[in-house]
């Protein structure tokens, strides 16, 4: 796995993995506590992740209701899979331009690469 040295603290990231790898391992990596790992090795402070439209199992409008859901988060520092984070957002996928205003990249060019993607590769 290739880590990078962030120039910004917050990592965005679109979710999902290359169809080439085998599903137990992209659930793997996937996790909260994985991504953390390698984002926080790469000096992230917080992450805004957004969904890839092409794998999104849930609509965003059904999604988005989960912001006013009760939430928990147990007690000790061994359960705690992303110490040090200061942010973390899920950011909606039809205005992911906003976002990458200024980046020189737009949301369906980076999507569109996501679909044929072999490997990881950094935009920003």
């Amino acid at each position: 796995m290739r880590v990078w040295t962030l120039r910004i603290k917050v990592a965005v990231i679109l979710t999902g993995s290359p169809a080439d790898v085998p599903s137990a391992l992209s659930a793997h990596y996937q996790s909260r506590a994985e991504r953390w790992k390698a984002l926080k090795a790469a000096g992230a402070i917080g992450v805004i992740q957004i969904p890839n439209p092409a794998s999104m199992d849930l609509p965003w409008s059904r999604m988005s209701l989960n912001r006013n859901h009760a939430s928990m988060d147990l007690i000790g520092q061994e359960f705690d899979e992303t110490a040090g984070a200061k942010l973390a957002v899920t950011f909606n996928p039809a205005h992911a331009d906003l976002l990458l205003q200024g980046t020189g990249h737009t949301f369906e060019e980076i999507a569109a690469w996501a679909r044929i993607a072999k490997s990881c590769r950094t935009f920003l």
